[in-house]
């Protein structure tokens, strides 16, 4: 019961997103901007749009790589977040029942099938991303949902 409310309060934060009254210029996922294969060019993308927008931003993309290490704190910084092939940010990878990861899965196809009103193409790429990282990483306990 408490799960599912979690579920329907996340799936609410990500639906408002999409009913703001709000310009939204740009969606960036954390795992995204975390990752050194993909976050130098989200942060190009960050860059474009800030520039777009008149504010201050990277000179050309040939800084990007430069200024994705500066702002994640160096190749150094990383390192230790880096085990199995992938990088993960935090020591703690929580299990759940078969049922929940079912019910994340079964949530999270639903979203990628809704109708976005705006920048819909990019919500859904970032929430198939967490639906192939939830088919292929969670941990499963013991236990009833």
């Amino acid at each position: 019961e408490w799960f599912d409310d979690q579920i329907k309060k996340w799936i609410a934060t990500i639906t408002v997103w999409d009913d703001t009254v709000y310009q939204r210029a740009i969606y960036l996922s954390f795992e995204d901007l975390m990752c050194p294969r993909r976050g130098p060019k989200v942060l190009g993308n960050l860059s474009d749009e800030l520039s777009r927008l008149g504010f201050p931003a990277l000179p050309s993309h040939d800084d990007d790589e430069c200024a994705w290490y500066g702002a994640v704190g160096g190749k150094g910084v990383l390192e230790p977040y880096y085990h199995n092939g992938r990088y993960e940010y935090g020591g703690y990878r929580p299990g759940f029942t078969q049922g929940q990861k079912q019910k994340m899965i079964q949530a999270l196809d639903d979203l990628v099938g809704s109708r976005f009103k705006s920048s819909g193409e990019v919500i859904k790429n970032i929430l198939g991303g967490y639906l192939d990282d939830i088919r292929n990483h969670v941990i499963i306990d013991s236990g009833e949902a």
